[in-house]
């Protein structure tokens, strides 16, 4: 009788505790997507990049996409059935130069997707020779207002051969979006990787609009900020 209990006290705490794990929200689920593409390697492999953004609706809707300025793009959605929006012929539907390569400039080459009616799962491929870079977008309702960034040590950085610093990149979902960015390391001038923009320690706030970004490579220490 004792093993007896147990067994239903081991099915009633299973039965909980599936109801407890099975009730958490997925966060990558919403209806409103706003992202950016982080440069990835360097534009020499232009001829061989390719940029994928995979869009799946959780029941049938009409998913739009706009890239920056661009006109909207509207793909009817299946549940469950992943949409490709690619850079890839015939379409060409992602220009290579909506990928984010300055430093501390404000630019309209936000991405946003969105549904109406239907809750939709959005990730994203920088695919090019040697290296690979993928993303889960998070939808504006899992959004917060204070984020502390961390990143590894550049790369190389010489013009000569090739530049790959660290980065974070900024996006605002409304106009008039004041953003306070306090850097632990220097973040360089557009253009000239031995010239201080933004010293480390030093705060600043930029004021972005709705689809703007705002990219920052950093110098050869390790790039966070708050």
């Amino acid at each position: 009788m004792r093993n007896f209990y147990k067994i239903i006290l081991f099915t009633l705490l299973a039965l909980v505790f599936a109801e407890t794990t099975t009730a958490q929200p997925k966060t990558d689920l919403g209806r409103d997507f706003w992202f950016c593409i982080p440069q990835n390697y360097n534009r020499t492999l232009d001829a061989t990049r390719y940029f994928y953004i995979y869009i799946t609706p959780a029941s049938n809707t009409t998913v739009n996409i706009q890239i920056g300025n661009s006109p909207v793009l509207t793909r009817a959605g299946t549940a469950n059935m992943t949409i490709t929006v690619s850079s890839l012929p015939p379409g060409n539907e992602i220009s290579k130069s909506a990928e984010i390569e300055s430093s501390g400039v404000i630019e309209n080459k936000a991405i946003h997707v969105w549904s109406d009616d239907a809750d939709l799962s959005v990730s994203f491929l920088s695919r090019a020779p040697y290296t690979s870079d993928g993303m889960y977008c998070i939808p504006t309702i899992g959004w917060g207002k204070e984020y502390v960034i961390a990143s590894y040590n550049a790369f190389i950085i010489d013009p000569i051969r090739a530049d790959l610093p660290s980065e974070f990149t900024i996006i605002a979902k409304e106009d008039s979006s004041q953003v306070t960015i306090t850097p632990s390391a220097d973040i360089r001038l557009d253009g000239f990787p031995s010239v201080v923009a933004y010293p480390k320690g030093t705060a600043f706030t930029i004021t972005l609009n709705q689809s703007a970004v705002s990219g920052s490579p950093a110098g050869p220490d390790r790039s966070a900020a708050q």
